[in-house]
């Protein structure tokens, strides 16, 4: 699943996401299986925040379509739909 960071200045490829405390606030990170660094993807300031929107990460990750593209050579290939990229929210007072 691609996501574009919280100040829009990465768009990342991920595939595992964790909420880390760090200091007084908290984050949502994706963690690398390649380099094992987490990497922040969005800051908020109470872990509820986070986990709402880890919630939508996953509410994403659940609802994904895809089409089965029969090759009768080959065998059954699985194809997404379309590429999703999830914008991390701010961390506004509403949210």
């Amino acid at each position: 699943m691609w996501i574009r960071s919280q100040n829009r200045k990465s768009l990342t490829d991920c595939d595992s996401f964790a909420v880390e405390r760090f200091f007084e606030q908290y984050q949502v990170v994706t963690l690398s299986s390649r380099s094992g660094i987490s990497v922040a993807l969005g800051i908020y300031s109470s872990e509820e925040k986070a986990l709402r929107v880890l919630d939508e990460i996953q509410a994403i990750v659940e609802s994904k379509q895809f089409c089965v593209v029969d090759n009768v050579d080959l065998g059954n290939y699985v194809l997404h739909n379309g590429v999703q990229v999830y914008q991390m929210p701010q961390n506004e007072e509403d949210f």
